[in-house]
């Protein structure tokens, strides 16, 4: 969010002096309610606060690019957006506005079966791909190899087919033969010695540092996250916590389950029929839910 305050900040145009009148307007407008990211430094939040304000005066100057025109909206909306269209956008990348750069889809393979018409789609549309130790081994067994690749009509080499940039993890799941395959065919295999985290949370750690080396905001799937053993789908939940807000996105999601976390706020949810049914749940976890309204669903 920050970068994007700045981003915009940058392609305003400062010609224009502000007339006594605009600071009359100004002084009217001062309980204007603006939800302001804390770590904005003062003078941000003055310019911020000025153009927020100055935006709807009438003797507002043409020289204001459009960009400051959407600071505004920007600083104001306080409603999160959890657009599952990322699961089906374009190939690579998917641009969630046309003024922003594109985020970064990443598939985050998860030692579980997974349903394969969605595995493809999401593997299409990737630009990292990433196997959480084991999910190496089910990544091998159901697509790289070239027996499976053959029957699924990908390539002739299957080899060349399911490569994942990176394998991340204790490795104390994913078979030697499977690691070497990989290997040879150039996928960066990392040993974490790390006990205090899964082998989820020590992607999601690796991820978090590679996006803010690349100066981006990346959106992860970690697909597999539910399904399997109950105290891993549990440790899947609580890597949503603590991830939150770390990424442009972080989606949980199985053949039949697709989730995400709703913090404390408003939020709107843009479903993706290709891939989900009508059926959903809102479930508190770890603290009662004091206040819930729900607008768009059968029994709001």
């Amino acid at each position: 969010m920050l970068s994007r305050f700045q981003a915009c900040l940058s392609t305003c145009s400062w010609k224009y002096s502000p007339s006594f009148e605009d600071y009359r307007f100004l002084h009217r407008q001062l309980r204007l309610q603006l939800h302001l990211r804390s770590n904005l430094n003062h003078r941000n939040n003055d310019i911020i606060r000025f153009f927020s304000v100055y935006n709807n005066s009438k003797n507002k100057p043409d020289s204001i690019s459009k960009n400051c025109e959407k600071l505004e909206t920007m600083v104001n909306a306080d409603t999160q957006v959890h657009d599952n269209s990322i699961l089906l956008g374009d190939p690579v990348v998917r641009k969630n506005d046309e003024d922003e750069e594109p985020d970064p889809l990443v598939l985050l393979v998860l030692n579980t079966q997974v349903e394969r018409k969605l595995f493809r789609s999401l593997w299409k549309r990737s630009a990292i791909r990433i196997c959480a130790d084991g999910g190496a081994n089910r990544l091998y067994d159901e697509y790289s190899n070239s027996k499976m690749a053959s029957e699924l009509n990908e390539c002739k080499v299957g080899a060349h087919c399911f490569i994942p940039d990176y394998v991340r993890g204790d490795l104390d799941s994913i078979r030697s033969e499977v690691a070497q395959f990989y290997a040879d065919l150039g996928t960066k295999i990392e040993k974490v010695h790390d006990q205090d985290s899964n082998d989820m949370e020590k992607c999601l750690d690796f991820l978090q540092r590679l996006q803010a080396e690349r100066n981006q905001r990346f959106s992860v799937v970690a697909l597999g996250s539910f399904g399997g053993r109950f105290d891993q789908t549990m440790a899947n939940l609580n890597a949503a916590y603590k991830w939150n807000g770390v990424f442009s996105n972080l989606v949980l999601i199985s053949t039949h389950s697709l989730g995400f976390l709703l913090s404390a706020g408003s939020h709107k949810i843009i479903i993706n029929k290709d891939f989900e049914t009508t059926t959903c749940g809102l479930l508190p976890i770890g603290t009662p839910s004091e206040s819930v309204t729900t607008k768009g669903l059968k029994w709001n």
